[in-house]
């Protein structure tokens, strides 16, 4: 999956991965499955926030919401285990938030991602 971000010319594969991943995310699957693999997950979600086209953009931002709900603990805190990960995310979401000339889908799902 990591090689699809990599793919600069054909966001195709990249799409699909990350059409993978929110499928997953929004599953019953345990999320423990999910929690070993944050790191590698972490990669990928970067690399589409980061992306040139604001359709993977936009993707990888639902995706990184729906990520997210998946490291919360009963009560709705961040399980403490994945707190560094959020670093990371906030710095991509809120450089597309600050970009003027943006993407109306990028802002919104920007603007959901941040919450």
């Amino acid at each position: 999956m990591e090689e699809t971000v990599a793919e600069k010319s054909n966001s195709d594969p990249l799409l699909l991965s990350l059409k993978v991943l929110k499928s997953i995310f929004k599953g019953k699957l345990q999320n423990s499955n999910v929690h070993k693999q944050a790191s590698r997950v972490q990669n990928v979600l970067l690399g589409a926030l980061n992306h040139d086209y604001s359709k993977v953009v936009a993707s990888g931002l639902q995706a990184t919401g729906l990520f997210f709900s998946t490291l919360r603990a009963e009560d709705g805190s961040l399980i403490q285990n994945y707190v560094s990960l959020v670093k990371p995310f906030y710095t991509a979401v809120f450089a597309k938030l600050n970009k003027v000339d943006i993407d109306q889908e990028v802002k919104k799902r920007s603007i959901i991602a941040a919450a």
